[in-house]
């Protein structure tokens, strides 16, 4: 009885921080709310960027995730997992490293996935990095699909990755009528009225994967040379400026 009563109250105190940092902060504090989740079980994780948060534990406004149930999932920093966490105001790009438990053997197909947000992240795109799978999945495109390790505690496998948009240059493409083509084996890029000067191709979080340097109008690009899968950062030099598009390979 004592057990159940202790639980009790360590579920009231958890909801008490949950809904004092949510309805005291300001209304235009970002905050994004992910869900873990199959069709029997879910949990939830949020994150409220705040002038007063820090990238460690802030005690006034964090809350760690209960332990005990058939899955958890929350934010990892050292020595807690947290299922809430204020963390500095969101300017450029930020990673946060996410871990889950898992106590029950029969969860084996699992998702994660944006339920909302608000503020600034209209101006910003989320990303999940699966570094078991070598897989970056854009999370306001569609939820991400995974089967479980097990059970266990997994505090290595997943990180959000929050970068600000990349501005995609239409009004250039369009202007000098650039063209972009990808398949299996090319990525190929023509321009019609100028010269392409050099390309670059980066990941999303900003690490070169490919660059070279031409004076002509088309060129092609063997997918064996850029050796990547996932969301991708093209930088077109031309003539007369520089192009970003970003594409998924």
């Amino acid at each position: 009885m004592y057990i159940r009563k202790k639980n009790r109250m360590k579920r009231l105190v958890f909801l008490f921080v949950l809904f004092g940092l949510v309805f005291s902060s300001q209304a235009q504090d970002d905050k994004i709310w992910i869900n873990m989740y199959n069709n029997i079980y879910s949990n939830q994780l949020l994150l409220v960027f705040l002038d007063v948060g820090t990238d460690g534990y802030d005690a006034q406004y964090d809350a760690d995730r209960p332990q005990g149930y058939a899955m958890g999932f929350y934010s990892v920093i050292p020595d807690h997992y947290l299922a809430i966490q204020a963390l500095p105001v969101l300017t450029g790009e930020k990673i946060i490293p996410l871990g889950y438990y898992q106590n029950e053997p029969t969860i084996s197909n699992l998702n994660i996935g944006i339920d909302h947000y608000q503020g600034n992240f209209a101006n910003h795109e989320v990303y999940l990095k699966d570094y078991l799978l070598n897989v970056e999945h854009d999370l306001q495109q569609s939820d991400y699909a995974f089967t479980s390790d097990g059970v266990g505690y997994f505090n290595t496998r997943f990180e959000l990755r929050i970068v600000p948009s990349v501005l995609n240059s239409e009004s250039i493409i369009n202007q000098e009528k650039i063209h972009i083509g990808i398949n299996s084996r090319f990525l190929q890029v023509y321009a019609s009225s100028v010269k392409i000067k050099n390309i670059a191709i980066f990941s999303i979080l900003g690490k070169k994967i490919f660059q070279a340097v031409y004076n002509r109008n088309e060129v092609t690009i063997s997918r064996e040379k850029i050796d990547y899968k996932g969301i991708i950062l093209l930088k077109i030099q031309t003539e007369n400026g520089i192009v970003v598009k970003k594409y998924y390979l």
